[in-house]
């Protein structure tokens, strides 16, 4: 159904554009991305039938229908702006309108930045997680050697107290047989 849906479009598009003498470099993958739309691009209400169906916009009429120039709105919408264009409350209407796209295309635009900048963080953070869990086990592994190194001198160190305790008869004994 999606697919004769896309089919539909991106020959329709075709036929307009040939009609009106304009480009068109839409791909069926790009068509199949606006028909995926949910809400109207002017109007930020969800998609229906009849005149609240989904329709194609050319935000610049005189580019033609080119990737970046085109928006998915309700077919009234886009009537009315063909209709009448030339009146003043039309006019006002479609400069509403295209302000409500302009501030929620600003919106999102900022959500990205600022999911960007999160995500930068986050990476970031989990590089520092790594780092420190690395210092981690290098702090935690120099400790064990620490106390290892501490327990041998402790135990060199009541060898020297119990060497020193003996009597100078005993210490020239032990001189004697180390060196045998």
């Amino acid at each position: 159904m999606m697919e004769q849906a896309v089919e539909a479009k991106y020959d329709q598009l075709r036929r307009s554009s040939r009609k009106r003498g304009l480009k068109n470099n839409l791909s069926k993958r790009y068509i199949r991305a606006l028909l995926n739309h949910e809400i109207c691009m002017y109007s930020g209400e969800r998609f229906g039938s009849g005149e609240d169906a989904l329709s194609v916009e050319r935000v610049n009429p005189y580019k033609g229908y080119v990737r970046g120039n085109v928006i998915p709105i309700k077919i009234k919408y886009n009537n009315v702006r063909g209709s009448d264009a030339d009146s003043e409350e039309t006019q006002n209407r479609i400069d509403g309108l295209k302000e409500n796209i302009a501030n929620r295309l600003y919106t999102q635009s900022q959500v990205k930045k600022q999911m960007d900048v999160l995500q930068r963080e986050i990476d970031s953070r989990n590089s520092k997680k790594k780092n420190l869990k690395t210092d981690f086990d290098n702090f935690e592994t120099k400790i064990i050697t620490d106390k290892k190194t501490l327990t041998n001198l402790e135990k060199l160190n009541a060898g020297v107290k119990n060497f020193e305790a003996l009597s100078w008869t005993k210490k020239l004994k032990i001189w004697i047989w180390g060196k045998l």
